[in-house]
This record gives C-alpha cells, structure tokens and sequence, in this order.
C-alpha cells in the first residue's frame, strides 16, 4: 500500500472525543489524487489516514507527547 504526505490538514487540535481515545476529527486533502475528505484521526504521532476514493494512505505530520 503506498503513503504520500497530505497536500492540506486542517482542523481543530483538540476534541471532546479525546476523553475517549479519539482524535480530532480533520480536513484532509489527499496527496495522490487531491480529494478532499474528513476523518477523526487516533491520537498517535504521524497517524496513517486512508484516503476513501483512492486507497492511499496520508501519513500526517503531528507528534502527540
């Protein structure tokens, strides 16, 4: 399975969801094929989102401490 970088992230650094192991929830546009979808990313460094029209993974670029 191939991995490119994201061409945008965008969302909010925080989330509710957190309390329950869940990340916030981000705008994301892929690498590969430039479509634009939202995922609730899991809160761990360079999380891998895969994107649902193409099937590419977007590593992102946060470091959770």
């Amino acid at each position: 399975m191939k991995s490119v970088t994201p061409k945008e992230v965008t969302g909010w650094s925080m989330s509710i969801a957190q309390l329950w192991g869940s990340g916030p929830k981000l705008t994301i546009k892929c690498g590969k094929c430039e479509a634009t979808f939202q995922k609730r990313t899991p809160m761990v460094s360079n999380a891998g989102l895969p994107c649902p029209y193409c099937n590419t993974v977007n590593i992102t670029q946060f470091i959770v401490d």
